[in-house]
């Protein structure tokens, strides 16, 4: 399941984690969240198709990493 979906269900356990470690997120997601979604998505020209696979062992690392 993809780490947004886990944060987004309230019975998760990532997302009980974020809650408990950091409180304020939401409250900031909400106010730079505009800015956030206007900026251009840094792709290195040579792995401009394999975005999506980046993206994938990014969220599979950061769950180790949990």
């Amino acid at each position: 399941m993809p780490l947004t979906s886990e944060i987004k269900r309230r019975d998760s356990w990532v997302n009980r984690f974020f809650k408990e470690r950091f409180p304020g997120v939401v409250s900031f997601a909400q106010r730079e969240g505009l800015a956030v979604r206007n900026l251009k998505m840094l792709v290195h020209p040579e792995s401009q198709d394999d975005a999506d696979l980046v993206g994938t062992a990014f969220d599979y690392r950061l769950r180790m990493h949990f």
